[in-house]
């Protein structure tokens, strides 16, 4: 295969490459932050930048 077809990786596709994407300036709204799944996201997503809205209705873990 030739490689005049392939262009360069945008710069998204760099920094995904590179390890780490970062939110700096982004809101990101996460709902269902108070356990599991929303809560990592939620403090993944502060922890590279990201200025986080959380929310959670309160129900019980198992979902009633």
């Amino acid at each position: 295969m030739s490689k005049k077809g392939i262009s360069k990786a945008p710069k998204e596709v760099a920094k995904f490459a590179s390890g780490e994407l970062r939110f700096d300036g982004k809101v990101a709204v996460v709902t269902g932050a108070a356990n599991g799944l929303g809560k990592a996201y939620a403090i993944l997503l502060a922890a590279r930048g990201a200025k986080v809205l959380c929310n959670d209705l309160g129900g019980s873990i198992d979902g009633s």
